[in-house]
């Protein structure tokens, strides 16, 4: 494990028989320069007091690196006092006591200057946040202790958010009380900055819906709660992605007893216990193998079976087009909306006929549904979907949605159904000239709005016009309760 420890050097850091040494610099020179002859009378208490914790935290094992921030500015930019106060000679005795006496547990020392006003909040921000990501970069510690005493404030403020910032959880906080009888204790105060940052960007991540980034963040995390959360977002993630035996599998490792439902949000869910008995339910029917409504008979048992599996699929399309429309995805989202017409006008053709609408499966269905019913086949000729005549004996989009116009026509009640479905099919070229097809059409909020008019209205009718459970509760719930419980 490569450890290091940070610190910045201040006027305290260095003492002479336990006396401040004033003026630093000049003084701090004078003394590094008679340093055999003084070392004795030399000492480093703060920072030492912190060495000792950090040693019996490593159990025996030595510090890799002990780093040094030192101010050493320029004469001609600051005043005298201040210049008198740089601290470049006291790391250099510290560095120097260090090889003296803690040659065996710190392998190396490395000193950082810091050329201009340390007290300068801005400067110091840029400074510690370039340094830091270097040190990162080049040696990549496993362990990161940030000693934020003996400095100046500007400079231990900037250390540590830094610190926290760039070396994330690897970074452990040191108490270093002025008491001489008080040991140093390591502290979590760059853990809980950490954690207040990722939990920010996990309120980001959740509010476009993505589920999956916000796993990966919490894959960081090593405490139960974060692990049942973990397990919360990549359930949603796979049931977004349509892998509803992956969505199950994480589903199962949630502790619902360690997590609280979100206060802040008037959940329609019980409990998360009834709210996981809900999605497991909903899961395990949409990965259940069923046999699909064909060849015109009449199976009640069967034909309810496969219509409930129908309607359950729909319902989860529905989910991801809504997810789809928050998120801003707008040319997945057209694709989604789509397949949700196409699985409704299916499901009614089923139901309706016992015939299946599966081409592919079950070819001969719709011909010889045809054949049964002479009165659609003349209506699928006098009729166009787009200004086009559809191909008649081919159970597509096109041909289904005119069934739907005929049954209205033949006095079933399918009004509010195939007023929804026209709506969506106005958006039929604008899907067929995108990305998504052949063209290259731009597609955004505006465009689909034009076409559509309010979307959210719409997409919101649609549970109700269709028959379908409105999921998308489920998940606003899950975003606030992964973030409460953060």
């Amino acid at each position: 494990m490569k450890a290091i420890y940070l610190a910045n050097v201040g006027n305290r850091d260095v003492k002479y028989d336990n006396e401040e040494i004033k003026p630093p610099r000049l003084t701090g020179k004078d003394y590094l320069e008679r340093f055999d002859m003084v070392a004795e009378h030399l000492n480093f208490p703060i920072i030492q007091k912190g060495l000792t914790c950090i040693f019996e935290e490593l159990n025996g094992s030595p510090l890799d690196q002990l780093i040094l921030f030192y101010t050493d500015q320029d004469p001609n930019e600051v005043a005298e006092k201040h210049y008198q106060s740089d601290t470049l000679y006291f790391a250099e005795i510290i560095e120097r006591l260090v090889h003296l006496h803690l040659s065996g547990r710190i392998r190396e020392v490395v000193k950082i200057k810091i050329s201009r006003n340390p007290n300068d909040y801005d400067y110091t921000y840029d400074f510690f946040s370039r340094e830091l990501e270097k040190i990162e970069r080049e040696l990549k510690p496993d362990r990161v202790f940030l000693s934020p005493a003996g400095g100046i404030p500007a400079c231990n403020m900037n250390l540590l958010l830094q610190g926290s910032r760039i070396f994330t959880r690897r970074a452990v906080t040191l108490l270093i009380p002025e008491n001489p009888d008080k040991p140093a204790k390591l502290q979590k105060l760059g853990e809980l900055i950490n954690r207040e940052n990722n939990r920010q960007i996990l309120k980001r991540l959740l509010d476009e819906y993505d589920f999956g980034g916000a796993a990966e963040l919490l894959e960081n995390e090593t405490d139960a709660i974060s692990r049942s959360l973990l397990a919360l977002a990549r359930t949603v993630q796979y049931r977004l992605y349509f892998d509803f035996l992956s969505a199950l599998n994480y589903l199962d490792q949630i502790e619902p007893d360690i997590l609280r439902m979100p206060e802040s949000y008037a959940s329609p869910f019980v409990s998360l216990e009834n709210l996981m008995t809900i999605i497991r339910e909903n899961l395990l029917a949409v990965s259940k193998t069923t046999d699909p409504i064909h060849g015109g008979e009449i199976d009640p048992e069967k034909s309810s079976t496969w219509l409930e599996l129908q309607a359950r699929l729909n319902a989860e399309v529905l989910l991801n087009a809504k997810i789809k429309w928050l998120s801003m995805q707008y040319i997945d989202f057209l694709g989604r909306i789509f397949r949700l017409q196409e699985g409704v006008l299916r499901r009614i053709f089923e139901k309706v006929t016992n015939y299946s609408a599966d081409g592919e499966h079950f070819p001969n269905d719709f011909e010889t549904f045809l054949q049964q019913d002479p009165n659609f086949l003349v209506y699928l000729s006098q009729n166009r979907i787009n200004g086009k005549t559809p191909v008649a004996h081919r159970a597509n989009r096109g041909t289904l949605l005119l069934f739907l116009r005929y049954l209205e026509s033949s006095g079933k009640d399918y009004h509010n159904v195939l007023k929804h479905c026209d709506k969506l099919d106005h958006l039929a070229a604008l899907r067929n000239k995108c990305a998504l097809a052949h063209g290259n059409t731009a597609v955004n909020s505006e465009i689909i709005t034009k076409k559509y008019g309010d979307v959210w209205k719409n997409l919101s009718a649609l549970s109700e016009a269709f028959g379908l459970d409105d999921l998308l509760p489920q998940i606003e719930c899950i975003k606030k309760l992964i973030i409460e419980n953060f």
